[in-house]
């Protein structure tokens, strides 16, 4: 089946980042609890018991709690930490990621075969670290390469600011999101958020999307870009690339789409900082094929 779409460039300056990594949600401040809700002596393979859900109970003490350990956290629930709440949600399984660094932006994963990224979004009442979340793969937490990072929202709504981390793609009878805030010690998972049977079914299947076709246009007199892409995966996958024009070295424009699977999309993309070129002039500056995320655009000599 062949879709057709177009896609109008909307701009990125508000991306909600901090610095430093760290990701922050309005909802409160960073603050310290007499009574931890983790247990220090979880190992690593076992973050399970490392947090609890606090839950008010129906007693004659308004200040009464009745403190129910959970053994497992499932994605969307929330981790109840001596320096506030942290939540993970909204998983999906990506075949490339974009990362933002201010105006600069750098793709992840295209031209990968054996590595995917999970994506999920992070939402807490303190500032978070996004380089303290891994993957636990099989009982043994993975130290990620590199290092988990803010992405772009392209192929998916981030309500949350949204982070992606690294995995490789083989197959898990188990696995599961850990917050670690310490690589070196043994027992510092504080959370898990175990990803669901549908999900690790995901792990073991590389997306795979071919370009067919990459084409300078006009569209409503403005210059476009049309790309045809197909899906030669057993899976959905997304297609992400970055589109800069070829006077400057420091500026690109993400983009991206889904592509269901079994299908070819044609998608038309008007990126805005090709824009000083007519399209009578434009071309493309570096040789196109399947593979082709990078795309530069320059006047024709």
């Amino acid at each position: 089946m062949h879709r057709r779409e177009v896609l109008s460039l909307i701009s990125t300056a508000g991306l909600c980042t901090v610095g430093g990594g760290c990701l922050s949600n309005d909802n409160g401040d960073s603050h310290s609890d007499k009574n931890d809700s983790v247990s220090s002596s979880s190992p690593p393979d076992a973050p399970d018991n490392s947090a609890q859900i606090v839950s008010q109970s129906p007693s004659s003490n308004p200040d009464a709690t009745e403190q129910q350990r959970r053994h497992q956290l499932s994605i969307g629930e929330t981790a109840y930490l001596s320096t506030g709440t942290v939540s993970v949600n909204n998983l999906t399984i990506q075949g490339s990621v974009i990362y933002s660094n201010n105006v600069f932006y750098s793709l992840m994963g295209s031209g990968e075969p054996t590595q995917q990224f999970i994506v999920v979004g992070i939402e807490g009442t303190f500032e978070v670290d996004t380089t303290e979340f891994a993957f636990r793969r099989n009982g043994r937490v993975i130290d990620p390469n590199p290092r988990p990072q803010e992405i772009v929202s392209i192929t998916r709504n981030c309500s949350t600011p949204c982070i992606g981390i690294p995995v490789d793609t083989r197959a898990a009878d188990t696995a599961a999101v850990v917050y670690q805030p310490s690589y070196s010690s043994s027992d510092s998972v504080r959370a898990a958020w175990n990803l669901d049977e549908n999900t690790l079914k995901l792990l073991s299947i590389q997306p795979n999307c071919q370009l067919q076709k990459a084409e300078i246009t006009n569209f409503d007199n403005k210059l476009a870009l049309e790309l045809t892409v197909a899906n030669a995966s057993p899976r959905d996958a997304g297609f992400r690339a970055l589109i800069k024009p070829d006077y400057a070295s420091d500026v690109s424009e993400p983009v991206g789409f889904l592509v269901p699977e079994g299908q070819t999309v044609t998608r038309t993309i008007v990126p805005s900082e090709i824009q000083v070129y007519d399209t009578e002039e434009a071309t493309f500056t570096r040789p196109i094929n399947e593979d082709t995320r990078f795309f530069t655009i320059g006047r024709e000599n």
